[in-house]
């Protein structure tokens, strides 16, 4: 990188290292104060819902978007619109009680624009860098994340117990805030696109970010191999994993949440090791490791979550935990270096003028798959074993996997830069 590369880089990840630091405190905060004032696991359900279904559905306008208009002016009024946003509840959070009606109303905005700020901040990341910076970038912008989804949690959890809601509030929209007026000190050179945004040129730019996907061999293999497998595997975390160790096996919720932290940790380091060691190695090679070993550990989760092997554990959970940690731990470290080649080839693949709208529809496949997936797994849990689940998700991906390095053309590994 030159100079001038490193500092916006630089800026960008900080900007992004804070935003997402305050969001993951909110995140954890708000499932709680829901179920402090109403104890409804429904409630929070929805509220998860509104997180995600309004992201999901402004995907391709933000795609759109992230194409004809400024990403660093996105990006800066999306953060500071959010913080004011933030900072008007936690203000009204000081003086009145707080109704879980503006929360969920405010959320449905704030949901938008993290999808318009997604799309942005995906595609402009690459313009940063040099193409040949791509994958080092990722590594740090990967490090970062879950450097915050590992501290964010736990962060979150002491603010709310000792200053409530209307803190936790104060803090993300000062995280927002701090962000935006970080990011207006980016150098990004904009070449503006005149022409007018129209019902009809939406769809057009649309129809042109699919039509592209679709002339892309390589990334339609990727595509579809991310889809399929997080239908797969993501519901395992976010249903399964919590209905086996909290309902069948009983863990404590201090013992889960640790639990949780362990696919963060795993995926620090990950991260780290990439940047580090595996820079260099090629993506066919780092993708295929990490897939092996990754369904290796699934399987491995998958029978020691076997109720005669749980039984042996009987006497001690916590070092059954720490055989359960261990293994997460390893499942966050090859998931990442799985997803940083990934990453990186999807980059190289589009180029900067319809990045935006490539990233968007990617996403929408990526995201819509986890909430299809999630109510399956949900529907399952509650008539079926969840270990033999688990076991047939992964004997399934594993063969998904398969397909995938058997079938795919080296240019889902080794793209041409654009």
């Amino acid at each position: 990188m030159t100079s001038l590369q490193k500092k916006n880089f630089n800026i960008f990840a900080i900007g992004m290292f804070v935003s997402l630091l305050g969001s993951q405190i909110q995140m954890i905060s708000m499932p709680l104060f829901i179920l402090d004032i109403t104890g409804s696991g429904t409630l929070t359900g929805f509220f998860t819902f509104l997180m995600l279904f309004p992201f999901i559905l402004i995907t391709p306008v933000a795609g759109v978007l992230g194409d004809r208009l400024n990403r660093k002016n996105i990006m800066v009024y999306m953060d500071i619109i959010r913080g004011f946003m933030v900072m008007f509840l936690a203000i009204w959070a000081f003086l009145f009680e707080i109704s879980l009606t503006m929360i969920f109303i405010f959320q449905i905005f704030i949901s938008v624009m993290d999808g318009i700020f997604s799309s942005s901040t995906s595609a402009m990341r690459a313009d940063l860098v040099s193409k040949e910076d791509y994958a080092i970038a990722n590594s740090k912008i990967s490090a970062l994340t879950s450097i915050s989804g590992l501290i964010g949690p736990a962060i979150g959890g002491f603010i709310y117990s000792f200053g409530g809601i209307k803190i936790v509030f104060l803090i993300n929209a000062l995280s927002f805030l701090i962000s935006g007026i970080a990011e207006i000190f980016i150098k990004y050179d904009f070449k503006s696109n005149n022409k007018k945004i129209t019902i009809n040129s939406f769809f057009d730019d649309v129809k042109e970010g699919v039509v592209f996907i679709k002339k892309q061999v390589g990334l339609k293999y990727l595509m579809m191999f991310a889809a399929i497998t997080n239908f797969l595997l993501a519901p395992i975390i976010y249903v399964v994993f919590p209905y086996v160790f909290k309902e069948t096996i009983g863990f404590s919720s201090e013992q889960y949440g640790l639990l949780q932290t362990g696919f963060t940790i795993g995926a620090l380091l990950g991260s780290l090791i990439f940047g580090k060691y595996l820079i260099s190695v090629s993506s066919r090679k780092s993708i295929s490791f990490g897939l092996i070993f990754q369904l290796m550990v699934g399987f491995f989760v998958s029978i020691v979550i076997f109720p005669n092997i749980v039984r042996n554990f009987d006497s001690n959970l916590w070092n059954f935990f720490f055989v359960v940690f261990i293994l997460v731990i390893f499942w966050g470290f090859f998931n990442i270096i799985i997803n940083i080649p990934i990453q990186t080839n999807m980059q190289r693949m589009a180029p900067s003028y319809i990045r935006a709208r490539v990233f968007s529809v990617v996403s929408l496949i990526f995201q819509g798959a986890v909430p299809v997936g999630s109510i399956l797994y949900g529907f399952f849990v509650d008539f079926f074993p969840a270990h033999i689940i688990m076991l047939i998700s992964i004997l399934l991906s594993a063969f998904v996997s398969i397909l995938f390095l058997i079938k795919s053309p080296d240019e889902t590994f080794e793209s041409q830069m654009n």
